[in-house]
C-alpha cells in the first residue's frame, strides 16, 4: 500500500503526543481513514491474564460496552490472537460449512453473498424484524449480519453466520415447497447450535420455555411465516428447535437426516 505524504504526516503527528491514550486515540482514527474502514479497534496484550483487552476504538458503542477481553482462539478476534495472522472471510466460510457439514451431512456446493450492515434502521427495513441481528435470503443466496451490536462481540457474529448459512445449506437441496418455515428454523438452530438471528435475545427465552406446553402453536400456522409480537416470536422458534429435538432424540440424527434427505427428493 503506497502511503500519501498527507497520511505520512498524519502517522507523524500521532507519536507527537507524549499521552499513550492520545496515541492510541489518533492512531484508531487515522488507521481507518487510511484503509477507508468504517472503523478501527486496537487491543493490547494483558501478560497477567495472557488475553488481549481492547484499548482504544473508534466505534462509541464498544467504548460504552466496558471492558472488552478475548482469551487465545476464543470468537474471530481470539483466533487472531491466537494464530497471528490476519483472518479472511473465507476461513470462518469453510469452517461453518464444514460445521454444518458434519450435523447435516451437506456442505455449500454455491458462494453465497455475504452483506455486513451497519445501520439498525436499513437492516430492520430489510429483515422486517426489529430483534432480528441476522438474515437469510435463500433465493438470492446470500446472508445480511447487522454487524453494530455484535462489534464488541464477534464471537456472537460467527454463530449468527453459521445460523444463517444453515438456511442456505437447507434451501440448496430442498425446495422452499417441501421446507416449512417451522422445519427451517428448526434444523438451522439444532445444526448450528443457537438461535441465530435472535441470539442476542437469548435470555428472553427462559419464559417462553416455561410456557411451552400450555402456550403451543400449531405447526400448521407457522408453515409460512412466525408472529410478529416478540413473546410469540420467541414460542415459534423454541417450538420448533423443540419439535426437532424431540425427533432426533427418539429416532435417531440418522434417521431424521434420512427424513431430509427424502424432503430433497421431494418425497414428503
Amino acid at each position: 500500500m503506497e502511503l500519501s505524504i498527507s497520511q505520512l504526516k498524519g502517522l507523524m503527528n500521532i507519536f507527537t503526543e507524549l499521552e499513550p491514550e492520545e496515541i492510541l486515540r489518533k492512531s484508531v482514527e487515522q488507521i481507518s481513514r487510511m484503509l477507508n474502514a468504517k472503523g478501527c479497534t486496537i487491543f493490547l496484550y494483558n501478560e497477567g491474564t495472557d488475553c488481549i483487552e481492547l484499548a482504544e476504538t473508534t466505534s462509541q458503542q464498544v467504548h460504552d460496552a466496558g471492558t472488552v477481553r478475548y482469551s487465545r482462539g476464543e470468537g474471530l478476534t481470539g483466533w487472531v490472537f491466537k494464530f497471528q495472522k490476519p483472518l479472511l472471510i473465507q476461513d470462518f466460510d469453510r469452517k461453518s460449512v464444514d460445521d454444518l457439514k458434519k450435523e447435516l451431512s451437506w456442505g455449500l456446493d454455491s458462494k453465497p453473498t455475504v452483506i455486513l450492515v451497519a445501520d439498525k434502521t436499513v437492516f430492520e427495513r430489510i429483515s422486517g424484524n426489529r430483534y432480528a441481528v441476522g438474515l437469510a435470503i435463500p433465493e438470492r443466496n446470500t446472508i445480511a449480519i447487522n454487524i453494530l451490536p455484535l462489534v464488541s462481540k464477534t464471537y456472537m457474529m460467527l454463530e449468527v453466520f453459521k445460523h444463517e448459512l444453515c438456511h442456505l445449506v437447507l434451501h440448496e437441496h430442498i425446495k422452499s415447497s417441501f421446507l416449512p418455515r417451522w422445519l427451517d428454523e428448526g434444523v438451522a438452530q439444532w445444526a448450528s447450535g443457537n438461535l441465530g438471528e435472535l441470539l442476542l435475545y437469548e435470555g428472553m427465552f427462559r419464559s417462553v420455555r416455561l410456557n411451552l406446553a400450555r402456550l403451543a402453536i400449531p405447526l400448521d400456522y407457522l408453515a409460512t411465516s412466525f408472529p410478529s409480537d416478540p413473546r410469540s416470536l420467541f414460542l415459534a422458534y423454541e417450538e420448533s428447535l423443540s419439535f426437532v429435538n424431540y425427533v432426533v432424540k427418539k429416532y435417531g440424527r440418522a434417521k431424521f437426516i434420512t427424513i431430509l434427505e427424502k424432503l430433497a427428493l421431494g418425497e414428503k
